[in-house]
């Protein structure tokens, strides 16, 4: 078998944030590698992981085709964890980006958001330009953008079906 990259599928199980992935060879499909994503309450998450075999036939029940299973070529079993900080600086520390929220891309462009919204206010406060109370407003600035920014991701999560 060629071991050309297919490209990408993925193919979800609805309602969950835990999620077991890898990439796969098939056939019957058009590709000759696919990679997968599979999660949902209805599914034992930890038992597929631990079997190639559970995986072909979990894809196998999810797809209206006939595929032939070749070989797993990577699979993990991964586990979403939004989750936020409650402060985003303490006198002299502060934290920004993936430190204080990860989550994929919106947490790179929240993360440059973080820094730049920081990064004017040291700049003053270190020029004697402002006071240093400016720097307590990063937190209350940031906190409910990126409060909203992670319900907002949660929904996307949630809202990912067959």
């Amino acid at each position: 078998m060629n071991e050309t990259e297919g490209g990408f599928a993925g193919i979800v199980c609805k309602d969950g944030t835990r999620v077991v992935t890898g990439d796969i060879r098939l056939t019957g499909v058009g590709l000759d590698r696919v990679q997968f994503f599979l999660f949902g309450r209805e599914l034992d998450l930890t038992k597929i992981a631990q079997s190639e075999e559970l995986v072909f036939e979990t894809i196998a029940s999810l797809i209206p085709t006939e595929i032939t299973s070749n070989k797993v070529v990577w699979m993990s079993d991964f586990r979403a964890n939004m989750r936020m900080v409650n402060k985003f600086g303490e006198g002299r520390v502060f934290v920004a980006g993936d430190a204080a929220h990860g989550w994929l891309g919106m947490g790179l462009d929240s993360g440059v958001q973080d820094a730049f919204n920081l990064g004017w206010k040291l700049a003053l406060v270190e020029k004697g330009i402002a006071n240093k109370s400016l720097l307590e407003t990063y937190s209350a600035e940031r906190l409910p953008v990126i409060s909203e920014m992670l319900e907002v991701s949660h929904a996307a999560q949630d809202a990912i079906k067959v």
